[in-house]
């Protein structure tokens, strides 16, 4: 797992989404890269791999309370 810091401005991005929703999405993520080019991509400050790839969203707090409702 890569812990960020989470600054002030990405605290209010991500004001209703659950902390736990955040780390497991950006798992999943991360997962779709790997950990040998992430690595290289750290180490080589370079992103540009990134572009193009569809990632999934983050869920709100909203979406997870009605997934839940609706089973």
């Amino acid at each position: 797992m890569i812990n960020l810091l989470r600054t002030p401005q990405v605290r209010a991005a991500q004001k209703g989404i659950p902390t736990g929703s955040v780390y497991d999405t950006n798992e999943k993520n991360l997962a779709t890269v790997g950990p040998d080019e992430l690595r290289r991509m750290l180490e080589a400050r370079e992103w540009s791999a990134l572009e193009g790839r569809a990632w999934e969203p983050h869920q709100t707090r909203a979406d997870i309370e009605n997934n839940a409702r609706m089973q």
